[in-house]
């Protein structure tokens, strides 16, 4: 007796979950605030996280942890305090400049911050 072998394979959408896909990443450098400390040091993330989420960075010198970007609002008293560095230097007549870094081919992004009045 022989029999037919069937297999059901289970089709998801490739729409909603592209494979392969890159996720685009930010990267920071600045040098820390904190009296007797002034070590400059560069951090990755998400671009997601920066846009949608929470970023603290630990500085390497003196261990603080720094508010990269708040938009769920875990650290804000309202909803009109600034969200993210950019914001909060801006806040502070602080200069921010956004370019772009080709170091793969593929390009990413850059903020550049210009401390203001404290």
């Amino acid at each position: 007796m022989i029999r037919a072998l069937t297999t059901r394979v289970g089709v998801r959408a490739l729409d909603k979950t592209p494979m392969g896909e890159i996720q685009p990443r930010l990267q920071l450098t600045f040098t820390c605030t904190v009296p007797d400390c002034g070590t400059r040091s560069t951090h990755e993330f998400s671009k997601h996280s920066y846009t949608k989420g929470v970023v603290l960075v630990a500085c390497p010198g003196c261990k603080n942890r720094h508010l990269i970007a708040d938009n769920l609002g875990w650290f804000t008293e309202s909803a009109d305090e600034p969200r993210t560095i950019e914001d909060i230097v801006r806040a502070k007549n602080g200069k921010v400049r956004v370019g772009s870094v080709y170091s793969d081919g593929r390009g990413g992004e850059t903020i550049e911050i210009e401390e203001g009045d404290k």
